[in-house]
């Protein structure tokens, strides 16, 4: 039997939500990155052509392991061949909202955070 003991360190509250702050941008991220690449496999499989309908749910759920991922990602394009889109880095698929501001992931499937101004 092995008993481990760690010290109870006492923070301010400001580095904690500091720290809770940093963690829900991060689950952000990876959820809008999660989800840009759900649909970059959703259009491979429907002739590069990425979906028009703004209720993912159905379509999606193939494509991700756990459906509560669509909940909370705003889809803002428009559909449509991925062939049309003259700048896929620059292009907004979608958005998850986070503290401070929003998760943003792109057409060619890379997510940034995107500070609120």
């Amino acid at each position: 039997d092995v008993i481990l003991v760690r010290r109870i360190i006492k923070l301010p509250k400001s580095i904690y939500d500091i720290a809770d702050a940093a963690a829900k941008r991060m689950e952000a991220l990876s959820k809008a990155k999660q989800m840009g690449t759900a649909l970059i496999i959703y259009a491979s499989d429907y002739d590069d052509n990425l979906p028009t309908d703004r209720n993912l749910k159905g379509l999606i759920d193939p494509y991700i392991q756990n459906s509560d991922m669509v909940d909370g990602f705003n889809y803002t394009f428009k559909g449509g061949p991925l062939k049309d889109v003259k700048s896929p880095a620059e292009t907004e698929l979608g958005y998850v909202d986070g503290p401070g501001g929003r998760a943003v992931v792109y057409v060619d499937g890379h997510a940034k955070w995107v500070p609120n101004k």
